[in-house]
């Protein structure tokens, strides 16, 4: 556990300041960009996934009841929001790449 907290704190320290520097936004990443979506971003994105599912399980019944009056959508609204965003944030964005993820510093 004490390794992986140095190679995490090793990892943010060498980073250049700023954090538009924690992950290209032009389509080509640096080794450190890989490093920080391997060991922080993807995490992150495992971990909403777990908790969108969670939260879709919770309100699936909620949202098949909004489902009855017309577009009747509301059950694929919510997987959407709730499971597919932060599932393909996590698993199909390019790796190292935040542009597809919507991030723009400027």
């Amino acid at each position: 556990m004490k390794w992986l907290q140095s190679v995490l704190l090793a990892t943010l320290l060498t980073q250049s300041g700023g954090a538009s520097a924690l992950c290209s936004t032009d389509g080509t990443f640096a080794p450190g960009d890989a490093i920080v979506d391997l060991f922080v971003y993807r995490p992150i994105g495992v971990v909403g996934t777990v908790l969108g599912v969670a939260g879709f399980v919770v309100a699936l019944p909620f949202a098949g009841i909004a489902s009855i009056p017309p577009p009747h959508d509301a059950v694929e609204k919510t997987s959407k929001l709730l499971v597919f965003t932060p599932a393909n944030w996590t698993f199909a964005r390019p790796f190292g790449d935040c542009k597809e993820m919507g991030y723009d510093p400027w």
